[in-house]
């Protein structure tokens, strides 16, 4: 009978955090990319609970990582990136990007994929299958952007549907993919809402309406999608999910005071908690440790 409100735990990570982290499965560690490397890092260390440990680099044999997307398999044991491409002058891609996959403690490579993906941050998104077999992408061709999947060792990507979609997510049994609407360059562009399509491709439903979704994330029984509408910067949504399709309505949390921006959800985990990337009003101070 009384109200349910959301708490929020502040983890106080001591460096410049990039728009790609990603929570382990377990919700026990951190993906990042920090200069290019991989890192992982312990959410709660020596110091207190909300205070992280030592961070750890990821051996990517010289591989150098680009901040924009990470994705984890299931059972943790493989971190999906990706590369970064040659650069003008300018900042602009002048290759295509790769997509690889690396044992969680280190190791040799593998590359899946290479694709065009234009310069939006949201369009390098990646979702591991749990079985760390497939691999869901973003692509651009002919000026249009579709979500794809491939079976890793297989250099023949499929369509999953003819809607433009950027950030696909499998779901935790790895039966559908969550995905966002992309603009149909000028059309649609109010109705860029949350949908779902199987992971083998088909007919998608869309689930939530919003004004511009992102960064779809899935409770670990595969039961809610939680996701972010930036035409609404301070909210977290999270919307009922079965059988394919949505099965109430969308639930919005308010990010708390202070947080100017909710820019990225980093997963959801087995305690039933939601990592959020929050930006906040900058603020200078000194401190001791």
């Amino acid at each position: 009978r009384t109200p349910l409100t959301p708490k929020f735990t502040k983890i106080k990570i001591p460096t410049k955090l990039s728009w790609s982290v990603k929570l382990s499965p377990d919700g026990k560690e951190l993906a990042l990319v920090s200069d290019k490397k991989l890192w992982k890092m312990p959410l709660s260390g020596n110091l207190g609970p909300d205070i992280p440990g030592t961070p750890v680099q990821v051996n990517t044999n010289g591989i150098e990582v680009e901040w924009s997307g990470l994705d984890w398999s299931r059972d943790g044991k493989w971190i999906a990136f990706n590369d970064y491409p040659k650069h003008n002058e300018k900042g602009e891609y002048i290759e295509n990007q790769s997509i690889l996959i690396v044992p969680s403690g280190g190791g040799e490579p593998k590359k899946i994929t290479e694709n065009y993906r234009s310069a939006r941050v949201v369009n390098y998104r990646i979702s591991l299958s749990p079985d760390a077999k497939r691999i869901a992408f973003s692509s651009i061709e002919d000026n249009k952007q579709h979500i794809f999947s491939t079976d890793i060792g297989n250099i023949s990507p499929k369509q999953l549907t003819e809607i433009e979609a950027r950030e696909p997510v499998f779901s935790p049994d790895g039966k559908y993919i969550a995905f966002v609407k992309d603009k149909n360059r000028g059309v649609d562009e109010g109705d860029l809402g949350l949908w779902v399509v199987s992971s083998q491709g088909g007919s998608p439903n869309k689930l939530a309406d919003a004004g511009k979704a992102s960064s779809p994330v899935w409770s670990p029984d595969g039961k809610m999608i939680a996701f972010l509408d930036y035409s609404k910067g301070k909210q977290i949504n999270i919307i009922p999910f079965s059988g394919g399709k949505s099965t109430g309505k969308v639930i919005s949390i308010e990010a708390p005071e202070g947080t100017e921006e909710v820019r990225l959800l980093a997963g959801w985990t087995p305690d039933n908690k939601i990592g959020a990337l929050l930006a906040s009003r900058i603020e200078f101070g000194l401190y001791t440790l």
